[in-house]
């Protein structure tokens, strides 16, 4: 578009697309967010969340909580017993325990509009066991950092 102004050509100046505050906030966060309605489905899941899962993009809008969280009970997932819990999930060929904790979201009225939910994933030590020395000496169990380091007695051959 343009305007003859005092003589000269103007351009109009072309709004920026505005950033989506909300989402890349959480978007940001090493910790997985989703959000859920009153009815307990999502309608909102960070980028950490759907890693963990292996999910597409966008693709848990909808789907029941409980079904994200199996064996999450309505009022855990409503936010009302403000509790962290560990939830085993089983995801692209591996084993997730993620700490989750939902707190309730409330509107003006100050009644439930639904929740938030704050997860993230717990390490697990990992053990092995190795023989050390020679045949006959012993077995001894390892964390996985230690299995990774060089085993006194323990030379390639």
């Amino acid at each position: 578009m343009r305007s003859e102004a005092l003589g000269r050509a103007v351009e109009a100046e072309v709004a920026p697309r505005p950033f989506d505050w909300p989402a890349q906030a959480f978007d940001a966060l090493e910790q997985a967010v989703l959000a859920l309605d009153r009815e307990r489905k999502v309608v909102y899941s960070n980028r950490r969340i759907e890693e963990l899962l292996g999910a597409e993009a966008g693709s848990l809008i909808g789907m029941p909580g409980s079904r994200v969280f199996p064996g999450a009970d309505a009022r855990w997932l409503k936010g009302a017993l403000r509790e962290p819990r560990d939830f085993r999930i089983g995801a692209e060929g591996r084993e997730l325990t993620l700490k989750a904790e939902a707190l309730p979201i409330r509107g003006e009225d100050g009644g439930l509009v639904g929740s938030v939910v704050v997860a993230e994933t717990i390490s697990e030590t990992v053990f092995k066991v190795r023989r050390l020395g020679k045949e006959g000496e012993g077995t001894r169990l390892l964390r996985a950092e230690e299995f990774l380091e060089k085993i006194p007695g323990d030379e390639e051959e």
